[in-house]
């Protein structure tokens, strides 16, 4: 489980909606929620498969599906590092 913390609306975007990394479905939205400590943030926690190169350099973007208006999570990578991100 990852937590992802954004200043935007999540319009469109749903709890089971799929999170995909460079397109390929590698989880799913599991909660969505306001940040308590800052109304400013949504906090979406995602369910990723064991294996998914989630580093240092992954981030994530909502991205729109056409006129459908349904949202998922992209995930992608800025460099080719694969430094695991750390756990908090």
């Amino acid at each position: 489980t990852y937590a992802v913390h954004i200043r935007e609306a999540v319009a469109g975007l749903s709890e089971q909606s799929p999170v995909k990394y460079n397109g390929v479905k590698v989880g799913v939205v599991n909660k969505i929620q306001l940040n308590r400590h800052d109304p400013r943030q949504v906090v979406i926690l995602l369910h990723i498969e064991e294996g998914t190169p989630i580093t240092d350099s992954t981030s994530a973007t909502l991205i729109s599906q056409g006129i459908t208006g349904t949202t998922y999570v992209g995930l992608s990578a800025s460099t080719d590092n694969l430094t695991p991100l750390r756990a908090l």
